[in-house]
């Protein structure tokens, strides 16, 4: 039941942006109760736990990870919220300005190619922010002195490390 003035579960004060997490949760962002609401066919309305407060939750969308990152308009950050309700500040001072880091009424986020991208209102701006930075490429070389009289916990180690280096190579070629 969407549309009425109230924090209390089940309305709605200010709903201002909806987004869904990968498992299909619809959320909310619902400024004028400075809260994020959720939604499942399951389970209905809901609110998201948050250990901390928001001021003003203007923009939400959600990481490929279940992250969810929140446009905190009047508090001028754009902060994560992880699967336990911790808050993690990924953008923005706490102060509103226009110097480089700060931020002035972010409104709106988005996530997209790995990056987290924020409508930074009265700045009138886009900000974007990394959010895994790539790992640098680094080479593995296994050195050995190959005589007949290697053991053969030496030949598994080798066999295994050169295992480990095609699997890191291949998983840094697909990221």
């Amino acid at each position: 039941s969407g549309g009425q003035a109230g924090a209390e579960n089940g309305a709605f004060t200010y709903p201002m942006d909806v987004a869904f997490a990968p498992d299909g949760t619809l959320l909310i962002a619902d400024a004028g109760a400075n809260l994020v609401r959720t939604w499942t066919a399951a389970a209905g309305l809901g609110t998201l736990k948050v250990a901390g407060a928001l001021h003003t939750p203007h923009g939400v969308a959600a990481g490929p990870d279940g992250t969810v990152y929140v446009a905190d308009m009047n508090a001028h950050q754009v902060v994560a919220i992880d699967r336990e309700g911790r808050l993690t500040r990924v953008a923005g001072m706490g102060e509103k300005g226009p110097a480089e880091g700060q931020l002035n009424k972010p409104a709106a986020v988005l996530v997209h190619a790995r990056h987290l991208w924020i409508a930074d209102l009265d700045n009138h701006r886009v900000t974007v922010v990394p959010l895994d930075p790539p790992v640098p490429r680094r080479r593995l070389a296994v050195v050995w002195h190959s005589d007949r009289h290697r053991s053969p916990a030496a030949r598994a180690f080798v066999e295994i490390a050169q295992a480990v280096s095609a699997n890191v190579e291949r998983d840094l070629g697909e990221s």
